[in-house]
Formats: C-alpha cells, structure tokens, sequence
C-alpha cells in the first residue's frame, strides 16, 4: 500500500504516532458523544439549579448538611467498620479528622479501579463498586448492606458460582456479622468492655466481605451491557 511504497511500516515511529492519535480521535468521539453531552448537559444544570434555589433558603447550612457533613462526619460509636476503633480513640485528637479524610483513599483508588476494567458490564460494576465502597466505609451498619443486597439479583444469572460454594460464603457472613453483633451485646446491653473484642470481630467481618466479593468476581461471567464500541459509534454516524 501507500504506507509500504513512503517505506512507512506499520511498526515505524510515524505510523505508531498515527495510530495513537486515531485512539485518541475514536476515544474522544465515544466519550463525547451528543448522547453523553446532552446527559452531562441536564445532570449540570439540573444540579446547579436545585443547589441554587435551596441555597437561596437555606443559605450555607445547605452546603454543610448536604455536601460536607459526610466528609468531615466523625462517628465514633461501635459499628461494623474497620476504622471506628481507631476513630473512637482519637476523636479528641487533632488527628481525627485527616485520619477520617484518608479513610476515603481506599474507596476512591477502589472505585477508579473498578470503573475501569468493569465498566463494560454496567450492573456488575454498580454491584462490585456498591459492595466494595461499603466494606471500606469509615461508617458501616447493618442497613448498609442493603445498598449491594439489592443489586444481586441482577448479577445472580451471570455467576458460574456452584450452589455449595455460595451456601459457604452466605454461612460464613452471617457467622462473621454475628461474632461482631455478639460483642455488640455484651457492650452495649451488659456493660462489658468489649471494644477490643468488637474490633476484632470486625477486622474478621471485613476479611469475610473481601473473600467473599473476590469470590463473586472471579465466579462472574463477564457480559458487556450499554455499550457500544468507537468504530460502531462512528458507522451510526
């Protein structure tokens, strides 16, 4: 062709360039599309407008309970997560409140992670980023695990898990989630010291939540949903 008549392979420093710039073509034309422009278009203006008239009644303690309340939160009181110890005891301290803002590290590096390589299998990707962003939350109770709970059925036609293997992990959740709630107990209706006990029947829990999604992951047969590839985005065009 032209390029082996210029002697310009498709190996060659040129012809890499020009390809890596076509990617970056095809990559732009699939994110921006007027489809994703018109959604990103609407989010924002219906965003800013709700924010605006509410602010324009409510002033700054809008801003501070709607938006803000979750990143400075300090909850130190027993819950299913692995950060509350550690927050309980430094609550007086001047390092409770970086140490509750680097809590959120794990979750966003998780959830960047997870967008990336799940993003194709839009139902899954909710489910593993819901389940994982829980698991790491620096506030946890039970209600919590109704935000992934709910999502499982979506997933359940797609696993290759077998019927003994998810009788393992079910068991093993509710024995980690009752070890911790027996603690629990004895703290809260008995009186016992048990905060090193409930923290250690957390740390269990948490472990319990990780082999159980890394199970579910690995089991899951992997099925693109709402998506449509650049060069398919570019012949509808």
């Amino acid at each position: 062709g032209e390029r082996e008549r210029t002697g310009e392979t498709r190996n060659s420093p040129a012809a890499s360039t020009s390809w890596k710039s076509k990617d970056l073509v095809l990559l732009f034309e699939r994110l921006l599309n007027p489809s994703r422009l018109k959604f990103i278009c609407s989010s924002g203006i219906t965003f800013l407008s709700l924010t605006s008239f509410f602010y324009a009644q409510y002033g700054a303690e809008l801003i501070q309970e709607a938006y803000l309340y979750h990143v400075t939160r300090r909850d130190t009181r027993h819950n299913f997560s692995v950060y509350f110890y550690m927050l309980y005891l430094i609550q007086d301290s001047w390092l409770s409140l970086p140490a509750g803002l680097l809590a959120f590290l794990p979750q966003l590096a998780l959830l960047l992670v997870t967008s990336v390589f799940l993003h194709r299998d839009i139902t899954f990707c909710f489910f593993v980023q819901t389940f994982a962003f829980v698991t790491f939350n620096k506030v946890c109770t039970s209600q919590y695990f109704l935000w992934y709970l709910c999502l499982l059925p979506l997933i359940l036609p797609y696993t290759s898990m077998k019927l003994r293997q998810a009788a393992f992990i079910a068991t093993l959740w509710f024995i980690g989630q009752g070890l911790w709630l027996t603690t629990a107990y004895y703290l809260e209706f008995e009186g016992y010291n048990t905060f090193v006990l409930m923290w250690l029947a957390g740390l269990l829990f948490f472990g319990i939540n990780i082999y159980s999604l890394a199970t579910i992951i690995s089991c899951h047969e992997f099925t693109p949903t709402l998506f449509i590839t650049a060069n398919q985005h570019l012949k509808t065009h």
